[in-house]
């Protein structure tokens, strides 16, 4: 009596055990159960204690019989049925370059690269210029001023130069205009005058109001009765010489 009592109070019990089990063994080649709902059904069956089952466990088996469904469901459609794109980034189109502007594209980044490494370059000498000057600024500033010093006395010579050469320029231009003068008044008063220096026979030389005669030691102007007597001098010897025409105009 004892044990019908017992099959009767557990007959309950083992319904809903053999259901679980059927329930789970038809899910156990799609999906591993979790070692926990095992137990409770060995327990369930030896009676060792009362199993609360969770609803998340039904609740995801109930999940997993719909998705089931769903893809037998599109299995008998075919192609029917499209899934749904997945939600993501936007993919970019893919622009067909050819080679001309492949090559250019190309230039232009040896270009730019190029151009950054020049830059690079330029940045690197200029702060390797200021940690140098930091580093030796006394030297600098010594070697500025002894360069500033040497500046000032090259100045100093150059200028003390140009003076001396201004005065100089000066004093030949007052002897030139005086000699000129001198020369200019002798002639024009005694139509001759003697050249006694280089300075004397080069202006001599430029002046239109005589001939230098004698091998450059006189400057005579001859008038024109001089000219008249000369070309009757020549008119009765028939012939005359340089050396003997110098010599008339210096004694006439």
């Amino acid at each position: 009596m004892a044990l019908i009592r017992e099959l009767v109070i557990c007959s309950p019990l083992l319904v809903i055990g053999f259901g679980l089990l059927y329930y789970f063994g038809r899910e156990q080649p799609r999906q591993q159960r979790e070692p926990a709902v095992a137990e409770q059904v060995e327990a369930l069956l030896e009676g060792e204690e009362d199993v609360v089952f969770d609803e998340e466990d039904f609740d995801e088996g109930e999940e997993e019989d719909v998705d089931d469904e769903e893809e037998v469901h599109a299995g008998m459609n075919g192609h029917q049925q499209q899934p749904e794109a997945a939600a993501g980034p936007s993919r970019r189109r893919q622009k067909v370059v050819g080679a001309k502007k492949s090559k250019s594209l190309a230039r232009r980044d040896q270009i730019r690269a190029y151009n950054e490494f020049v830059r690079q370059r330029a940045q690197e000498e200029k702060e390797a210029q200021r940690l140098f000057e930091e580093q030796h600024k006394e030297q600098i500033e010594s070697e500025k001023r002894e360069r500033e010093r040497r500046h000032a006395e090259a100045t100093a010579k150059i200028q003390s130069r140009k003076g001396k050469e201004r005065q100089q320029y000066q004093q030949e231009k007052q002897l030139h205009d005086s000699t000129r003068k001198k020369l200019v008044d002798e002639i024009e008063k005694t139509g001759k005058t003697r050249l006694e220096s280089d300075l004397d026979l080069e202006i001599a030389q430029t002046l239109d109001k005589g001939y230098v005669v004698q091998q450059g030691s006189w400057l005579v102007k001859p008038s024109n009765d001089d000219l008249v007597q000369l070309a009757g001098h020549i008119g009765s010897k028939g012939r005359l010489s340089f050396e003997e025409l110098s010599d008339y105009l210096k004694d006439m």
